[in-house]
């Protein structure tokens, strides 16, 4: 990872042509676009006590996450696939708001992702 950054991996992503290439770069605002949702999704299983289907999603966020170099919060999830509970949930939510802060910051894209 790049020392500029603490989110994502910049170098990867430049290898694979974000922000230069628009296509690349439209599918990874696929996956900005989704975390909201994302994280609602993991909230909703936490409070209805689904732990198998929070681990599923932990690793569903953190493979993809590690595809579109978010990297910081890849690991985060990763990190909290054996031990969920609410706080590491919220403090997930904050790390994905401060990536997509720094993704936007990259790619020049407008406001969104986790509101």
């Amino acid at each position: 990872m790049s020392p500029a950054s603490s989110h994502l991996d910049r170098d990867r992503l430049a290898r694979m042509g974000v922000p230069s290439d628009r296509e690349v770069t439209a599918i990874f605002e696929r996956f900005v676009q989704s975390l909201s949702n994302r994280l609602s999704d993991l909230e909703e299983k936490l409070h209805a006590g689904d732990r198998t289907g929070l681990r599923r999603g932990l690793h569903q966020l953190r493979g993809a996450a590690s595809s579109c170099g978010f990297s910081a919060l890849a690991a985060a999830c990763s990190g909290l696939e054996p031990k969920v509970g609410e706080a590491g949930l919220a403090s997930l939510r904050n790390l994905a708001e401060v990536s997509v802060l720094e993704w936007r910051g990259l790619t020049g894209a407008g406001h969104g992702g986790t509101d």
